[in-house]
């Protein structure tokens, strides 16, 4: 019967270390779909920002932006992205309280000048390198749009819990989820796991047919919402208790070793 297998890029198929795909997790994904089952990125990076590298490996979609924009052979079947009116409110509210954010959206990674860039760009050029985005300096506008954004704690090292809940409440509409050094912060409603669901009611199949592969608190929602959660045994602390089964790291083949204990390979 066939499967619907959903992966995250980073520290799942991709080496955080190396930032390059595992290579038996490529032979692995390759030889699920020589056997008739369909594999999709679920990933919270926008559509833009996957990398050749991974689409090469050969993918049936792409769940990305956490559940807000999903393509399908090619197709756009869901854009759920924040509006412009959204997109100003947090950039004013941000510059209002002088919070630091990086900014994703389609055309690479942005930096708000009004702000202090190099803080808010440490570590944000090598991820932009590695994976050939633009890093454009300059929120300005009323184009101006994003599909998410990231508050790191580094370069916001006087912002309390009250002020972060404060900023939130502000501009509304807004669930952050907390990645230990940063916050990833999306629009409410759409999520991995209603990523997951959108494309079973698109193949008119069920969950009963779906496995997840992921390794942190950004999977949670994806995790959940499969019906067999495969976690990497290196994940972030409090998710491998939503595990139907875990599987090594990545550079210990975690994605074929898994794959093959299902019968998918």
């Amino acid at each position: 019967m066939r499967k619907l297998l959903f992966f995250d890029i980073d520290g799942t198929i991709v080496s955080k270390a190396t930032r390059r795909a595992n290579e038996s997790a490529i032979r692995a994904i390759r030889a699920a779909r020589g056997n008739g089952h369909l594999a999709f990125v679920n990933t919270g990076r926008p559509y833009s920002h996957i990398d050749s590298s991974v689409r090469e490996i050969g993918f049936d979609g792409y769940v990305s932006s956490c559940g807000m924009y999903i393509v399908i052979g090619g197709q756009v079947v869901h854009d759920g992205r924040p509006g412009g009116e959204y997109c100003l409110r947090v950039r004013d509210e941000s510059r209002r309280r002088s919070i630091i954010l990086t900014y994703e959206g389609e055309s690479g990674l942005y930096l708000d000048p009004y702000l202090d860039v190099e803080a808010a760009a440490s570590g944000e050029f090598n991820y932009a390198n590695a994976i050939s985005i633009s890093v454009i300096k300059g929120v300005d506008g009323p184009d101006f749009r994003f599909d998410k954004f990231i508050l790191r704690r580094r370069p916001n090292p006087n912002l309390t819990r009250a002020g972060i809940e404060d900023f939130l409440k502000a501009i509304g509409g807004t669930v952050a989820i907390d990645r230990g050094s940063f916050l990833e912060c999306v629009i409410a409603g759409p999520t991995k796991g209603t990523g997951i669901k959108r494309v079973v009611d698109y193949f008119g199949e069920t969950i009963e047919n779906t496995f997840a592969f992921g390794d942190s608190t950004n999977d949670i929602d994806m995790l959940k919402a499969a019906h067999t959660a495969i976690i990497m045994e290196d994940s972030e602390a409090g998710i491998l208790g939503l595990a139907d089964y875990v599987t090594s790291s990545v550079e210990g083949d975690g994605i074929e070793r898994a794959l093959t204990r299902f019968g998918l390979i």
